[in-house]
């Protein structure tokens, strides 16, 4: 009698079976992270445009005030007094996803010298599709806090 090596079907279908339960209650959790990891991503990057605009208007970089605006799904750090009158040769953009909607703030410029910003309060960023938010605040020295 010879016996031969292998798994049976009932094994094979419990295996695949488990692997399914466990990526069905798994994909939520990692759905959650990546959209939570978004969110946090964009934060980050308009906290360092908004510190790279303070810090080019202090050292009089080109003789001339920066900013930040965010525009169309868009982080805009540019020169010049406003978004609108900005001198766009010197503009740098990241680009950020369309299921993260923008509130508050949306251009902030600071002074020459002294990086004082025209305008504070705050920017939250929520992700469409979990409701996850993060907010940045701009104060009336300039300090960005997140």
């Amino acid at each position: 009698m010879s016996h031969t090596k292998g798994f049976t079907l009932i094994e094979v279908l419990l295996s695949v079976t488990l692997i399914a339960i466990l990526a069905a209650f798994t994909t939520p959790v990692y759905l959650s992270f990546f959209l939570s990891n978004d969110v946090a991503l964009v934060t980050s990057d308009l906290a360092s445009s908004l510190r790279r605009a303070q810090l080019l208007s202090r050292s009089g970089a080109s003789d001339s005030p920066w900013g930040v605006a965010i525009q169309n799904q868009q982080i805009i750090l540019f020169q010049g007094t406003t978004y609108a009158a900005r001198d766009t040769t010197f503009d740098e953009i990241t680009t950020f996803g369309s299921i993260i909607d923008v509130t508050g703030i949306t251009e902030v410029t600071f002074s020459q010298l002294y990086g004082i910003p025209s305008t504070t309060g705050a920017t939250t960023f929520t992700s469409a599709e979990n409701n996850v938010s993060k907010t940045i605040t701009i104060n009336e020295i300039g300090l960005v806090s997140y």
